[in-house]
C-alpha cells in the first residue's frame, strides 16, 4: 500500500521527536563510588533534599551519607534485616523498619540515635510518607498487610490485609496512597484518612511488580516489572498507558519530574533510561552501564545525581539451582554508586 502525504508526514514528525529526545536528554556517567564495607546485605535506599543525605538500608544498621561531602557520617544500629526508610523533616524524625522483628525504629534526623520503636507487620519492608495525614505507611510483605504509623504521636494505629504480597508504595500527596502487588500482579489505591482501598487495578502485563514511582503532574505510576517491563499507568483509573522494555533483575525504579525521566536500576548492572514525552507519549532511550547488583536506587530531583548500591560479586546469581542462589558479594565490598548527568537538560 502506497502511504499518504499525511501518514509519512507524522511518521517523519514522530521520528523527529523521538530522535530530539534521545538527542536533549543527560547523559550519565559514574562519578563516584562511595565505601560502605559490610554487613553484606541492603536494600532501599531513600534521598532526603531537605539535609541533601542519602539512607542506606545495610543489613543489622542504616548507614547516612552526606551528599555534599560524598561521604558517610553515621549509623544507625538495631535492625535485623533493614528494608525501607522515610524522613519526616517537619518532626525531626525518621523511620526504618526491621523486617525480621516486626519493628519501626523512629531515630532524631540530628543525632541520628533511635528514640522509639513501634510494632509494625511480618517482613516490614518498604515505607512511604504521607504529609496530609502525617501517617507512615509500612507494607508488611510476608503479612499481605500494610501497617499505618500516626508519625505525629509515635503511634502505631492498624494493620490493613492487602490480598496480597505487597513491594513498594508511593503517595500522590493528596492523601491516595498506592501500592504494587506483587503476588497478584495489581495496584491498589488507598485512601490515606480512611485507609479503604478505593480501587484495584490488576495489571497482568506486569509481572511482579517491584519498583513504584509517581508523576503526579500528569498522574502517571511508574511500574517495573520482574518480566522486563515498565508499566506506565494511570493513577486516576488503572488505565495502561505504555509498557516498555528495561533491563533485567529491576528491584526499584524512580521519576524525575524536572527533566521527566523514569529509571529503573536492574541487577544486570544496567539503567534504564526513559523519556516522558506528554502525558501519553513514553520513549525508551538507552540501557546505561552501571555495575551488576545494582538493582535498588534513589534520586536527587534538583541535581539529577543518581544513587545505586551494590558489592563487588564473589559468585554469581544461579537462577538454576534448587532453591534459587542469589549472588554472593566480597565481604566488605560494598558501595554507593553515584551517577552524575551531563547535557543540555542535565540541570
Amino acid at each position: 500500500m502506497r502511504s499518504s502525504p499525511i501518514v509519512a508526514a507524522l511518521c517523519a514528525a514522530a521520528l523527529a521527536t523521538g530522535s530530539q529526545a534521545l538527542e536533549t536528554a543527560p547523559r550519565y556517567t559514574i562519578v563516584k563510588e562511595i565505601p560502605l564495607g559490610g554487613p553484606d546485605k541492603w536494600d532501599f535506599l531513600y534521598f532526603d533534599g531537605s539535609a541533601r543525605r542519602v539512607y542506606v538500608s545495610h543489613g543489622t544498621q542504616v548507614d547516612v551519607v552526606d551528599v555534599k561531602s560524598e561521604k558517610v557520617i553515621g549509623t544507625i544500629p538495631g535492625f535485623d534485616t533493614s528494608h525501607g526508610i522515610v524522613t519526616v523533616p517537619a518532626l525531626g524524625r525518621g523511620y526504618a523498619d526491621s523486617g525480621n522483628t516486626k519493628t519501626v525504629i523512629v531515630f532524631d534526623l540530628k543525632t541520628l540515635k533511635p528514640i522509639a520503636t513501634l510494632a509494625a507487620g511480618e517482613d516490614a519492608d518498604a515505607m512511604t510518607y504521607d504529609g496530609t495525614t502525617k501517617r507512615i505507611f509500612v507494607m508488611d510483605a510476608d503479612g499481605a498487610a500494610f501497617t499505618v504509623i500516626d508519625a505525629v504521636n509515635n503511634k502505631t494505629l492498624s494493620t490493613i490485609a492487602l490480598g496480597g504480597k505487597p513491594e513498594t508504595a508511593v503517595g500522590n500527596g493528596t492523601g491516595s496512597i498506592f501500592i504494587n502487588i506483587a503476588s497478584t500482579n495489581e495496584v491498589v489505591r488507598v485512601n490515606a484518612a480512611t485507609l479503604a482501598i478505593e480501587a484495584r487495578w490488576p495489571v497482568p502485563a506486569c509481572i511482579s511488580p517491584h519498583g513504584l514511582d509517581i508523576d503526579t503532574a500528569t498522574h502517571r505510576l511508574f511500574l517495573s516489572c520482574k518480566n522486563d517491563v515498565m508499566l506506565i499507568i494511570s493513577s486516576d483509573d488503572g488505565r495502561t498507558v505504555a509498557t516498555l522494555p528495561i533491563g533485567h533483575g529491576t528491584d526499584a525504579d524512580a521519576f524525575d519530574p524536572r527533566r521527566n525521566l523514569a529509571f529503573s536500576s536492574n541487577g544486570d548492572g544496567t539503567l534504564s533510561i526513559i523519556s516522558e514525552l506528554g502525558p501519553d507519549k513514553f520513549e525508551k532511550l538507552e540501557e546505561m552501564a552501571t555495575r551488576k547488583g545494582a538493582r535498588t536506587m534513589t534520586l536527587d530531583p534538583e541535581t539529577g545525581r543518581i544513587y545505586l548500591m551494590t558489592g563487588d560479586i564473589a559468585a554469581p546469581a544461579d537462577p538454576t539451582a534448587q532453591p534459587p542462589a542469589r549472588a554472593r558479594f566480597v565481604p566488605g565490598s560494598l558501595k554507593l554508586i553515584v551517577l552524575e548527568p551531563a547535557g543540555p537538560d542535565a540541570h
